[in-house]
């Protein structure tokens, strides 16, 4: 053990039998002399239990008032001063909630939920807000809970209730947009009727092979190539920085000037993004990775190619309209 660079000479109070048996024993200085520390920041390291075959679980430097050693040995807090805890059942839970019962509790007590500490987290007792959470432990959301006699607990993250009413909000928008594809459209005779949806004005073409492989129209002009792979050389610049610019700005650029290199756009996004998706799912399926919080963080490599596929999908339209030179159609029939 080292003290600011300088040995520190320490030794084991215990037992072989202790140890073999895996329970805790005391780390103690060779002079039997309270270490004396500056002022400040001090910096104490200990050697990797791979050299040394002890594995150092804790260390806890304390001192007396005033800052002169502490000569006791006993723990931090005394057993009898620690009120029991009283029991608690988990009626229901998910990731978002949790319904708790604590059938009798003689004295006030703390709840800690094991969750980073957010102002997100709500509680009430018996229907009582509890109020804002208390940091606990230096990490977990903790809240003061009176005594009483079947006190009911619930927990919830309440962000999700946006989360929840914006995906109602979308299923809405869903079943609006379908109601207004479907709906009846009035015929050329007056007639209100079903018009095919390929046959509707509004709607575009029907996928067809050639149209995926070639652009219509002449050739974008000068200032609409530059104007485009401008743009997208600053989109993939600000997404994944150098590389897609480098990739998105040459791929638009390859198709403004060439008729049929549109399947470098209408073709590389959709393939580049399946692409990522299947690694993500092959290193799952692998390396059996845990979920959590962190989860996104082990796919940081899947991040620059799925953007560049979003900008491959988004530049296809763009470039098809320099090929046709206008953005909306001036032909009632051009669809």
């Amino acid at each position: 053990m080292t003290l600011d660079g300088r040995p520190l000479s320490v030794s084991l109070s215990g037992t072989t039998a202790d140890l073999l048996a895996g329970d805790p024993i005391d780390l103690v200085a060779c002079d039997d002399q309270p270490i004396a520390l500056p002022a400040g920041t001090v910096d104490l390291r200990t050697a990797a239990g791979s050299a040394t075959g002890l594995d150092l679980d804790r260390l806890v430097l304390r001192s007396a008032v005033g800052g002169e050693a502490d000569p006791r040995d006993a723990p931090l807090v005394a057993p009898e001063v620690t009120a029991a805890r009283p029991d608690l059942e988990v009626i229901d839970q998910d990731r978002t909630r949790a319904d708790l019962r604590i059938p009798q509790a003689d004295d006030d007590f703390w709840l800690v939920l094991g969750q980073s500490y957010n102002e997100g987290w709500h509680a009430t007792a018996d229907g009582r807000d509890l109020g804002p959470p208390t940091l606990v432990d230096g990490y977990a959301n903790g809240w003061r809970i009176p005594a009483g006699e079947r006190i009911d607990v619930h927990l919830e993250w309440t962000p999700q209730r946006v989360v929840r009413g914006l995906l109602w909000a979308s299923a809405a928008f869903i079943v609006v947009a379908l109601g207004l594809a479907l709906r009846p459209r009035r015929a050329a005779g007056d007639e209100v009727g079903w018009v095919p949806l390929d046959e509707r004005p509004s709607m575009p073409l029907a996928i067809s092979i050639a149209r995926v492989l070639s652009y219509d129209g002449p050739t974008p002009s000068l200032v609409g190539t530059v104007a485009t792979t401008t743009l997208a050389v600053v989109a993939g610049w600000a997404t994944t920085g150098v590389v897609g610019a480098a990739v998105v700005g040459a791929a638009t650029l390859v198709a403004l000037r060439l008729r049929r290199a549109r399947a470098v756009l209408t073709l590389g996004g959709p393939l580049l993004f399946v692409g990522t998706v299947a690694w993500m799912a092959l290193r799952q399926a692998t390396d059996h990775l845990p979920p959590g919080f962190d989860w996104p963080t082990y796919f940081e490599g899947a991040q620059a190619p799925a953007w560049i596929a979003v900008l491959l999908l988004a530049l296809d339209a763009a470039v098809e309209r320099c090929w046709l030179r206008r953005w909306w159609p001036s032909d009632p029939d051009e669809r």
